[in-house]
């Protein structure tokens, strides 16, 4: 695989990286919140929605959990879930919130991506909201949200977006690490390397568009993706579909845009379509860009597509070896 060399400095890849992947990526804002209801975490902590009011008229309904003895250390993981609130936790009382989704899933049917009783366990936060609450992911509902927030902007940047201004309003300064699977895995590497201030950044098995590179070894092309999801990315994208050895960039310049002390890839064995072993090899070509001292890795485990304790427990164990 023959990658393009990494630019001048981090400003000219976010320039190149919006112009040509994501789109024209808007700054995360800070807002207050506003608290609509909260309940306890047995033995673990608490929970808490709480409602952020963005520009251009987005209502996030986020689940705040806390554990009972927080510390100044404790980790904020900051990401996008797919089903509501209510899919990822059993906890009663946690009010639904679908949006607009493909699927109607109730309390604690889908707790994919985030284990809310291992995080609180071990110490740390959770902050989350639904996906849709950002931007719908169906083309047809994006397309006006799109349109409307910045012409050319991808849902991928426009998740981004929604996903980091949920941790700067939300989360203590310097403690968010933004985290998601799949192509919410997409949104969290786009946010950490567009937008500075994180301790660190974990997308999971995000493949094509995420942390593996265009120029592919195996797994979905850019002309698959972005036939079958032509909302993710800027429109423009699509006009390098087996043209990829000639793009001016690849991933890695989105690995090594990250500024924060914290950078952790996941890929699974039997993953393939995403990626794994091309994966590993950007992290590795982004690694001359990591700030001194940091714990940039790409870990691949064993199993298929899907987030389990396998992954969590790594991904605590490297968020511990990060506080301080």
């Amino acid at each position: 695989m023959n990658l393009p060399a990494l630019p001048a400095d981090r400003a000219e890849a976010r320039e190149a990286l919006q112009r040509v992947v994501y789109g024209p990526v808007p700054e995360p804002v800070s807002v207050p919140g506003r608290d609509r209801a909260s309940g306890v975490v047995d033995g673990l902590g608490v929970w808490r929605i709480v409602e952020l009011a963005l520009p251009g008229g987005r209502i996030l309904d986020c689940l705040v959990c806390l554990p009972d003895r927080p510390s100044d250390d404790s980790v904020w993981f900051c990401g996008l879930n797919f089903d509501g609130n209510q899919s990822i936790c059993r906890l009663e009382g946690v009010p639904e919130n679908r949006s607009w989704s493909d699927r109607e899933v109730g309390l604690g049917g889908l707790p994919w991506a985030f284990s809310v009783e291992t995080i609180l366990a071990a110490g740390h936060a959770l902050v989350t909201c639904h996906v849709s609450d950002v931007c719908p992911d169906r083309p047809d509902l994006a397309a006006p949200v799109l349109a409307a927030t910045a012409p050319g902007l991808g849902a991928v940047g426009m998740w981004a977006w929604g996903l980091a201004s949920m941790a700067l309003s939300l989360a203590p300064p310097g403690r968010a690490v933004l985290v998601g699977p799949s192509r919410l895995g997409k949104a969290a590497l786009c946010a950490g390397a567009l937008f500075d201030g994180w301790l660190g950044v974990a997308p999971i098995q995000s493949g094509t568009g995420g942390a593996s590179p265009w120029r592919k070894g195996e797994g979905e092309t850019l002309a698959q993706i972005t036939s079958a999801f032509p909302h993710w990315f800027a429109p423009s994208l699509s006009a390098w579909a087996g043209r990829e050895s000639e793009m001016p960039l690849d991933q890695h310049w989105a690995l090594a845009s990250v500024e924060a002390p914290g950078l952790l890839a996941l890929g699974a064995e039997e993953d393939r379509w995403a990626d794994p072993d091309g994966q590993a090899r950007l992290i590795e070509a982004a690694r001359p860009w990591a700030p001194a001292g940091a714990l940039w890795e790409s870990r691949t485990r064993p199993g298929r597509h899907e987030v389990t304790e396998a992954d969590w427990q790594p991904i605590l164990s490297w968020a511990d070896r990060l506080q301080g």
